[in-house]
């Protein structure tokens, strides 16, 4: 990621600012020499695109005052639905997973924080159990570009053995870490007992693993 917008860029947010706020923009840094807060400005907006910067202007119009850094990038990248993107990554993880190269994503930020979840988590909880985890995984996602997939693994579904027997698998598995009594289905039951929490998917699953008819 480039460590600063183009000087050119910069240049025209800065003839925006000077012509639309005139004296006001001039006030709001008073003495400091025009060329260091372009280069603050620059170097702070590094990685947002043109897209963004435009939106990030449009914005001013309906501003009565300039604009300082920080409400400038919040411009640009406004505050998103915390939830609507919770369940944007729900989906298209699980499209991703089909290995069609068939999921579209809003904005990197959104896969990447999925990444960082994983796709099990992602399902497994409702958006009040998962929101604060989600809202700290976007925060500190990466802007990188989406990789194309290559699987590791059988896409969900896709599995080369059966269902008895990945069942049977998980059952061994709980046994010999000495939990041989823990409902490994309890998941599944806290999701049909709440359907509205949980993204439609995530209900296919639990349905899947209890035998219960749609």
């Amino acid at each position: 990621m480039p460590d600063r917008i183009p000087d050119s860029w910069i240049e025209k947010i800065f003839l925006k600012m000077e012509s639309r706020y005139g004296s006001l923009w001039a006030d709001r840094y008073g003495a400091l020499p025009r060329n260091q807060v372009k280069n603050d400005w620059a170097e702070d907006l590094a990685g947002f695109t043109g897209e963004e910067l435009r939106k990030g202007l449009e914005a001013c119009k309906t501003l009565k005052f300039p604009p300082t850094l920080p409400e400038f990038l919040t411009l640009c990248r406004p505050v998103l639905d915390g939830r609507a993107e919770w369940a944007e990554a729900c989906e298209q993880m699980r499209i991703r997973l089909q290995g069609e190269q068939k999921d579209h994503w809003s904005r990197p930020e959104v896969y990447w924080a999925a990444v960082a979840i994983g796709w099990f988590d992602l399902n497994a909880h409702g958006w009040e159990q998962i929101k604060t985890r989600w809202a700290q995984a976007i925060t500190n996602a990466k802007h990188d570009e989406i990789p194309p997939y290559r699987a590791q693994l059988p896409a969900p579904g896709k599995q080369s053995i059966s269902r008895e027997e990945a069942e049977q698998r998980v059952k061994s598995l709980n046994v010999t870490l000495g939990e041989g009594k823990t409902d490994y289905k309890a998941w599944a039951k806290r999701i049909i007992a709440n359907p509205q929490n949980y993204p439609h998917r995530s209900l296919e699953l639990a349905r899947e693993a209890l035998g219960v008819e749609a």
